[in-house]
């Protein structure tokens, strides 16, 4: 069976956003070395690639300070406030859809399909997100780490978000790039399509999947979309 037609017969695509739809990784790594700064230590090393970009703040922050050598931070709750701040003020300047991804979204849209994100983000950085790249107005429900109770790798956010789509697990895939994603989808029991390029490919191919693609022209769109 092609990717496209084990991708049609759904009723709903949810997708995760950093790393899956959004290549947003320069975005947010500047905004941690901004903050590092703020906080009397030197910025991020020229080249540093992030441990853990899909993930919340708290947990994107903590990674980071563990794995440069630097003790947690004193007050969690005020360097978060820090990151945030700085990733609010670049505008999310070097963010960019992977490519084919507006193309494709626009023509499952066009089928019929309900379309979602459930993301870690939090809910309006990733409206804002979105917004600026010309795709709100694709999906029926957006679900961040602040949206319910408990974020990804956790199955609430993306049933909660099913639900309020009126969607059941068999009707749905879930389109992610990490360990969180395919962890989420396989405590939800939804079918999962691993995105290669992402944050965190290699860790998430040791999970149950419906398929895996590098580029969104495999669903049937034209190779240079």
């Amino acid at each position: 069976m092609s990717k496209a037609h084990s991708i049609s017969r759904f009723a709903s695509l949810v997708f995760d956003l950093d790393g899956t739809l959004v290549d947003s990784a320069a975005d947010i790594t500047t905004a941690m070395s901004m903050t590092m700064t703020d906080l009397g230590l030197p910025p991020l090393p020229q080249g540093y690639i992030m441990p853990n970009l899909h993930s919340t703040a708290d947990t994107i922050i903590g990674d980071v300070f563990r794995d440069l050598g630097h003790p947690p931070p004193e007050d969690m709750q005020a360097t978060r406030a820090l990151f945030y701040d700085h990733y609010a003020r670049f505008g999310h300047a070097t963010s960019v859809l992977y490519p084919g991804a507006r193309e494709f979204l626009r023509s499952c849209a066009d089928r019929g399909q309900k379309l979602a994100i459930c993301t870690n983000k939090r809910e309006n950085t990733a409206r804002e997100v979105l917004a600026l790249l010309d795709v709100l107005d694709c999906f029926q429900a957006i679900t961040g780490c602040d949206t319910y109770e408990e974020p990804k790798p956790s199955a609430v956010p993306l049933l909660r978000t099913l639900e309020r789509m009126g969607v059941s697990r068999d009707e749905a895939v879930f389109f992610g790039d990490t360990q969180a994603d395919a962890e989420c989808a396989q405590r939800s029991q939804v079918g999962f399509a691993l995105h290669r390029p992402g944050y965190g490919a290699q860790a998430a191919a040791r999970f149950p999947r419906l398929l895996a693609f590098d580029h969104y022209s495999e669903f049937g769109l034209p190779a240079n979309a």
